[in-house]
């Protein structure tokens, strides 16, 4: 959860003040995404119910804060992408580990996860070396 919560803190510093309709309906899409998520998983987690919704919540708010940075950075949609996909990695351990095995899952969930920190860091680079050009 700690590379969650560093996200987070990247996300935000990126965080434009004003934010347009198109990407509070995507941040609200991934928050019942969250939501449903970890209403889906929390009844078979047992005594790792709580757990599960704490780390549900964080993936979902870096997700959010993805979405949220300013738009106008260069990378900014591979950023999106990759946190999108990191959310759905997370949610597909989830699921494999308290609902049922999905076929070839561990392949599925480590593509999902390298493919969603290449696009996160790749694009996140690419919008700080603007951002180092502005200063």
């Amino acid at each position: 959860m700690s590379k969650h919560l560093i996200l987070i803190s990247l996300f935000n510093k990126h965080r434009e003040n004003a934010q347009s309709s198109q990407k509070l309906m995507i941040a609200a899409a991934i928050l019942l995404a969250g939501i449903g998520g970890a209403l889906y998983l929390v009844p078979q987690a047992g005594a790792l119910n709580i757990a599960v919704w704490v780390y549900t919540l964080a993936i979902t708010a870096m997700a959010i804060f993805a979405v949220l940075r300013v738009k106008k950075l260069p990378g900014y949609n591979m950023v999106l992408i990759g946190a999108i996909l990191f959310m759905l990695s997370d949610l597909l351990i989830g699921f494999t580990r308290f609902i049922a095995p999905v076929p070839m899952g561990e392949v599925a969930i480590m593509a999902l996860y390298g493919t969603s920190l290449f696009l996160i860091v790749e694009g996140y680079v690419k919008g700080d070396a603007v951002l180092v050009d502005l200063y």
